[in-house]
Parts: C-alpha cells; sequence; structure tokens
C-alpha cells in the first residue's frame, strides 16, 4: 500500500514526516512510497520546514527510505535539511545533515 498522499496545501511537519516514512517501512513491503499508477515524478508529499516547502517525489525508493532513516535517527528528528544543487544545475535538491549528505535517490526537493 502507498503511503498517503499529502497535498501542497496541507503540508506536513518534518517531524510528522519522519513517523509517517517510519510507520510506512515498517508496516508495509512497497518499494516505492508513492502509487504505481502514477508517474514516478509526481510530488508526493509535501512538507513545511519553517518558511520553505519541500516535497518528495512518488518514486522515492524503499531503499532510499531506509537511508533516510538511518540518517534521522544517527543525526536526531531535528536532521538539518540544506539546499543544494541539483544534479540539473537548479538549487532545489536537499542535503541532509551536519555534513550535508546527500542520496540522489532520496527524491526530495524544495519547492
Amino acid at each position: 500500500m502507498p503511503m498517503n498522499q499529502v497535498s501542497k496545501d496541507q503540508p506536513i511537519t518534518k517531524s510528522e514526516f519522519h513517523q509517517r516514512l517510519r510507520q510506512w517501512f515498517q508496516s508495509t513491503d512497497e518499494q516505492i512510497i508513492g502509487s504505481d499508477e502514477v508517474d514516478g515524478r509526481t510530488r508526493w508529499i509535501f512538507i513545511q520546514e519553517g518558511a520553505s516547502l519541500f516535497t518528495l517525489h512518488a518514486d522515492t525508493s524503499r531503499q532510499a527510505v531506509e537511508w533516510y532513516l538511518s540518517t534521522v535517527t544517527e543525526h536526531g528528528d531535528d536532521l538539518a535539511w540544506e539546499v543544494t544543487q541539483s544534479q540539473r544545475g537548479k538549487m532545489t535538491a536537499v542535503a541532509y545533515g551536519p555534513t550535508a549528505l546527500r542520496k540522489t535517490a532520496f527524491y526530495l526537493y524544495v519547492v
């Protein structure tokens, strides 16, 4: 079962995002967070962090979620998100934690 979609007009907090990722990871064996019936680049979950709005794409894999959750476990629920340059050269990608780790398969972007 895919993770419940979260709309742009009702974004969740980073803490709630982490809770939902953990719940999805532990209670399903799905390989991606979104529905197989949508384009993978569909903005599946919207997260409000301070003045910024972020979105996680539907095709984010189970393996990428596992990596992200282990990073949260290591650095804490208030894990820093830093906007950085994407592979296409736009300032939309996100790096994580005190050393600005980046996993390109964890499709979280600033809107």
